[in-house]
């Protein structure tokens, strides 16, 4: 048994629980009330990594809801999760945050943080062998952002060697009801980067617009942009829930070591195929070309420019009948296109790592998590705007009344492009090292 704890916190991480979780359960048959209806072994061979078991043979997920008032999306699952989550495990506030992070991270409203505390303690005692935590949260919200702050800096001085992973996302400027995104998001930056283990990003604008122009849906919701992000996301976490073809299971720490060199470089993008190929019929063997359209078709899950940047470590996640004769070759081979797409005589010399699961019977999805350079790109975007807003002190207010000076703001601010610099360093060796092969 090697146990992971999820934390879905704030408005954000409460819907993503809602995709996340109907997925794990249709993937590993369990029903609503936690029973397993499956006949396939490989369904349950790792399945204590995401649920626990009971005596009555009824299985929970290992799962906490923090923060405001617990509500489901109104889908065909919403019955199903209701029943699944105990009501001990989902702590509500009477008392909103109101989209700022000062008072999520400064103030303990209605107890939330210590009683978010009491329960995870409670919950690790059931564990055998405890790996890490997986957070689902919003960067640019009160409680998303400001208190998940908090949670995570308390995990990190209190479980030093427990690996932490984020699912972060990142709000879009063109949403109306948070204006003070980029304060939120640079706050919650300076704090989450350095403390934890793998950071996964995830942009609205590009859910949107892959939902809006690849899916044809007129006016996506928050619900339709969060179950084209938990396909990704399921993907991601399915080396810890199933075997490989070579009947091993990956850790935390193992997935980490394969993607992040250095602790300061710990941002993640994906490429992902898994909601459009969930949507076909798939009778006879997807080929690599097929796959790797369906990958690259909507883009990274960031906005950035790949062209600028370089791929330090990557990793693919096979699952189904998918043909993957000389696979990292011709993946190294697009990814020399998408950063030299007139220069085929540069040659990318990245690890590739592969996990590939044709054990379980499932629809075929492919997911390449990739550590880039160019995800600088997002973080000075963001911080292009942060400093506007300081530059004008507009809404500053907000924050100052909560107990923040404007010191901390230049200071948060100073931390982010000090994280960035770190990329555009290594981003300029590998350029250096690319030029001496080409000469």
């Amino acid at each position: 048994m090697s146990e992971i704890l999820t934390l879905h916190v704030g408005g954000c991480g409460y819907s993503l629980a809602n995709n996340f979780w109907s997925n794990l359960c249709r993937e590993h048959k369990i029903d609503h009330e936690g029973r397993y209806y499956g006949t396939y072994d490989a369904e349950l061979e790792c399945i204590s990594s995401y649920f626990h078991e009971t005596l009555q043979e009824k299985f929970y997920p290992h799962s906490i809801l923090v923060g405001g008032n617990f509500h489901l999306e109104e889908t065909n699952e919403k019955q199903r999760l209701e029943d699944l989550f105990l009501p001990k495990k989902s702590i509500t506030s009477g008392i909103s945050n109101g989209n700022i992070w000062a008072t999520g991270f400064l103030h303990d409203n209605d107890g939330l943080l210590k009683r978010t505390q009491k329960i995870i303690r409670k919950e690790l005692e059931l564990f055998e062998n405890f790996q890490g935590f997986q957070i689902f949260h919003n960067n640019s919200s009160g409680t998303g952002g400001g208190m998940c702050s908090r949670l995570i800096l308390w995990l990190r001085e209190t479980f030093p060697k427990k690996n932490i992973t984020t699912f972060s996302v990142f709000a879009s400027p063109s949403e109306p009801d948070n204006i003070k995104y980029p304060y939120n998001t640079i706050f919650s930056l300076s704090y989450n980067l350095d403390l934890v283990n793998n950071h996964f990003c995830f942009d609205n604008e590009v859910l949107w617009d892959v939902a809006h122009s690849k899916y044809k849906i007129r006016y996506p919701k928050y619900n339709d942009l969060n179950r084209i992000l938990c396909y990704t996301i399921s993907d991601i976490t399915a080396p810890f829930r199933f075997l490989n073809n070579e009947s091993k299971k990956m850790t935390l720490e193992t997935f980490t070591q394969s993607l992040i060199t250095d602790p300061k470089l710990n941002s993640l993008l994906t490429f992902a195929s898994s909601a459009k190929l969930q949507m076909k019929k798939v009778t006879s063997p997807i080929k690599n070309t097929t796959l790797f359209n369906n990958i690259f078709e909507d883009g990274p899950s960031v906005s950035c420019d790949l062209t600028k940047g370089n791929f330090i470590n990557a990793m693919s996640i096979i699952r189904g009948n998918i043909d993957c004769t000389n696979f990292e070759e011709k993946l190294l081979e697009k990814f020399d296109q998408i950063k030299y797409p007139y220069k085929t005589q540069i040659k990318n010399s990245i690890k590739i790592e592969r996990f590939q699961i044709t054990r379980q019977k499932n629809k075929p999805s492919c997911l390449i998590a990739t550590n880039h350079t160019s995800i600088i790109n997002s973080y000075n975007k963001i911080s292009t705007f942060f400093s506007r807003l300081l530059y004008r002190r507009a809404f500053t207010h907000y924050y100052t009344d909560e107990g923040m000076e404007l010191d901390d703001f230049a200071e948060s601010l100073e931390l982010v492009k000090e994280y960035s610099n770190n990329y555009s360093i290594y981003n300029e060796i590998l350029n250096q090292q690319k030029l001496k092969e080409l000469k």
